[in-house]
């Protein structure tokens, strides 16, 4: 006889055979014969995988039952199911044994198939670092992104894409006067214009509070969840340096101190990347809702990020996952749940605006060179990042792993894209930048663990990414600790300027201090109207905004004979701003003659002194970097002009 280890005290009262009897079912297991007892307890044997496991009947029940409670029991049940197989084992005398060391099965299956803890942020890896020295590192790099996010954030005012998603959410949620002055509805979706409206509410009209929100909610969030995806693909080491440099890059840290729609885009994206991995490790159908609920926030920040479920499936579909079409339809539907409504209220409500919209984009002329995202990285991150990245390419494309193929299909689908559409901008590179990243930290690992001893090959990309973060931090700090006029450079000269709107800010302010409610401004484009109404509540035209309602944004009124609208007083402004006279000479020519003709008066002015802003209620000195002139226009003036041209040329 065998003896009964739960019996007498046990509030269970199961005996032995009715506990393995149990395990048994549950496991759906065939239960085996019990075996003759080899030492103080009676086993069962299975076989999980390639280990043979030997398992108490009884804390088998014991394991069942925590493993019901736990997050963990779909991935426990999977495993089960996929991998056990029951085997006949030859009895095992006490000579076999000898003295080795005993180890309890049931706690090792259970640590294998059912965590006791949910997995930390921070597990162990080949980091070489350890649990601490990774915490410790993580910290630094989260407090160096931290810094570079919000230090010196508003020492200039918001630009004119600023203004007009901020304008946007305070128009949505009726604060103060911006719904008089902003449209709710233009071409993107309202995610982050809804949570600059909500920041507005809670503390009111603040530029600083905005773009804080942003750089640290939607900037350094892209950090963390760019990290995690990396850990998932390629382990501890990756995702620490790419965490570091993504932190500290020139180029991410300039468009996340920014109120762009491209911010919260790219943080969906990394975050629905990252489940979408989770999900295929863990076969989750959990982790899959979840990416494509991360996908559709994505896609009502801007509606590229729709492009992410074709990435996703084809990869999940096509890859070495091989995951069956069918499984998509519920997270198809769950996005389409949320990413739909947008668009379909905009068709319904108001189908003529949406088209033209629709049709603006197409219809847009290609505004930049084919090399115009070339030289923004090598401007804002480096010559060494842009090597590192074509030989990540090169790696990724040659190696093909699973997570090689995620890279690819991210780089490939969205990286083709923003090169052929004809429109290009700086913030576009921030929704790739983190595959760009991994993708070139992944490659220089691979060359020095091909090239370099295992040892020898752990300092050399310990030592590259210490430098290239270094470097990355002495360029973004340089950038944020400039002053309001100076030029953003980066590592080099490339010719892409990032125009700050020097002056504009202070520009609206005093039109909102020093003018009629009713005043309106003559400018040269209308990206300056776009600042004048979020600071000053003024309204605009503009000189360069098309009479053809094709070749204009839907968005913008035209004006179509601006010497009359002055001398019947429906203009009672012109300013002039050095970012749009350097776009466009023909208007900038066209208003500055308007000026002159009309006797205007100058009653402000702002200019740059170095890399400081100048401002004063009158022309600025002669021979000083001008960056705004507002001209009072009296009506049918003298053809003899006004004030002086202010050192304009």
């Amino acid at each position: 006889m065998t003896e009964t280890i739960l019996g007498g005290d046990d509030p269970h009262g199961l005996d032995e055979d009715l506990a393995a009897h149990l395990a048994g079912l549950l496991l759906d297991i065939p239960r085996a014969e019990p075996l003759e007892p080899r030492g103080p307890t009676q086993f069962t044997e299975e076989k999980t995988g390639d280990l043979a496991r030997e398992v108490e009947p009884v804390a088998a029940v014991d394991l069942l039952l925590t493993a019901l409670e736990s997050d963990w029991w779909d991935e426990a049940a999977r495993e089960i199911e996929n991998r056990t197989t029951t085997t006949q084992i030859e009895p095992v005398t006490e000579s076999d044994v000898g003295e080795t060391e005993t180890v309890d099965p049931v706690e090792e299956l259970r640590a294998e198939l059912v965590p006791a803890e949910p997995r930390t942020v921070v597990p162990p890896s080949g980091s070489g670092l350890g649990r601490v020295g990774v915490v410790l590192v993580l910290a630094l790099i989260a407090l160096a992104g931290l810094a570079l996010r919000i230090v010196n954030l508003g020492v200039v005012g918001l630009n004119s894409d600023e203004s007009v998603y901020a304008g946007q959410g305070g128009a949505l949620l009726g604060v103060g006067s911006m719904p008089e002055h902003f449209s709710i509805f233009r071409a993107h979706p309202l995610l982050l214009q809804f949570t600059m409206g909500v920041v507005f509410r809670l503390v009111g009209e603040n530029d600083v509070a905005a773009r804080a929100t942003v750089s640290v909610l939607f900037g350094l969030g892209s950090v963390v969840v760019s990290y995690l995806l990396a850990r998932e693909l390629y382990g501890q080491r990756v995702a620490i340096a790419s965490a570091g440099l993504l932190a500290t890059m020139p180029y991410h840290v300039v468009v996340s101190r920014q109120v762009l729609v491209d911010a919260p885009m790219a943080f969906f994206a990394v975050l629905g990347i990252y489940l979408a991995a989770r999900a295929v490790r863990r076969d989750s159908r959990r982790d899959l809702y979840l990416s494509f609920v991360a996908c559709a926030l994505a896609a009502i920040s801007k509606e590229i990020a729709v492009l992410l479920v074709p990435v996703l499936v084809a990869w999940m579909v096509f890859g070495p996952a091989k995951i069956k079409l069918v499984r998509f339809i519920g997270p198809s539907m769950v996005f389409a749940a949320i990413g739909l409504p947008f668009p379909l209220t905009r068709l319904i409500n108001q189908p003529s605006n949406a088209s033209q919209f629709f049709l603006w984009q197409f219809a847009r002329a290609p505004n930049h060179s084919p090399d115009y995202f070339l030289n923004v990285l090598l401007q804002f991150a480096g010559i060494g990042f842009v090597a590192a990245l074509i030989a990540g390419v090169a790696v990724v494309a040659l190696r093909r792993s699973a997570a090689d193929q995620l890279l690819l299909w991210w780089l490939g689908t969205f990286g083709l894209f923003f090169q052929f559409w004809p429109t290009k901008l700086f913030p576009y590179l921030f929704l790739i930048l983190p595959a760009m990243v991994i993708a070139g930290v992944a490659a220089i690992e691979h060359i020095a663990q091909r090239l370099l001893a295992q040892s020898m090959a752990n300092v050399a990309i310990a030592l590259s990414a210490v430098l290239i973060v270094t470097s990355f931090t002495i360029g973004s700090a340089g950038i944020v600790l400039a002053g309001p006029a100076a030029e953003l450079e980066g590592f080099g000269d490339f010719d892409i300027e990032v125009q700050t709107f020097a002056g504009s800010r202070e520009f609206g302010e005093w039109a909102g201090e020093n003018t009629p409610d009713n005043a309106r401004f003559l400018t040269i484009g209308p990206s300056l109207g776009n600042i004048l109404r979020f600071y000053g509540a003024r309204d605009s035209v503009a000189l360069s905004v098309s009479t053809n309602p094709e070749r204009r944004n839907p968005a913008y009124i035209p004006i179509e004979n601006p010497d009359l609208a002055m001398r019947q007083m429906s203009v009672h402004y012109v300013v002039w701003d050095a970012y749009s006279a350097d776009r466009s000479a023909f208007y900038n020519n066209r208003l500055r003659g308007y000026a002159r003709k009309l006797g205007g008066e100058i009653v402000f002015s702002a200019w740059a002194e170095g890399d400081q802003l100048v401002t004063t209620t009158g022309p600025p000195p002669d021979d000083v970097e001008v960056r705004i002139v507002v001209w009072d226009i009296p009506g049918a003036g003298s053809t003899t002009g006004g004030q002086r041209e202010a050192g304009l040329s």
